[in-house]
């Protein structure tokens, strides 16, 4: 390989040969330790689960995003006038502009249902 050889180079070798043939056996112990420790790959614990967590996660949000059954789907006007009404609160102050004529004639509608069916009227369809 290289001829050439170094006196500084033969002469650093032959100081580090001679120190390491004095070194005790405990200290040789902990030397092959320290060696050993700094040359393990070290890996934080927490960099394993941040790819599945995330991948998780982020199926998740497209999940819900995509299976949401509510989405962009407005409140029906039923919902909206139980929900004022169990809330005690004014259902007139809900009520669509389409549906303000059933609250004028609540009066009638809670008369006709008090009322007894008579025999041979059909009932009307519940879509009139």
């Amino acid at each position: 390989m290289n001829d050439i050889r170094d006196p500084l180079a033969d002469r650093a070798r032959s100081l580090f040969d001679g120190a390491v043939r004095g070194v005790d056996a405990a200290t040789a112990a902990r030397l092959r330790s320290a060696r050993r420790a700094a040359l393990q790959p070290r890996h934080a614990p927490i960099a394993r689960f941040l790819l599945p967590a995330g991948a998780f996660a982020a199926a998740a949000l497209a999940l819900g995003l995509v299976w949401h059954p509510h989405a962009g789907a407005p409140a029906t006007p039923a919902v909206t006038v139980a929900a004022a009404a169990s809330s005690g609160g004014d259902s007139l102050a809900v009520a669509d502009a389409a549906d303000l004529d059933l609250y004028q004639n609540l009066d009638f509608y809670d008369w006709l249902a008090t009322q007894p069916q008579q025999p041979g009227v059909a009932p009307a369809p519940a879509g009139d």
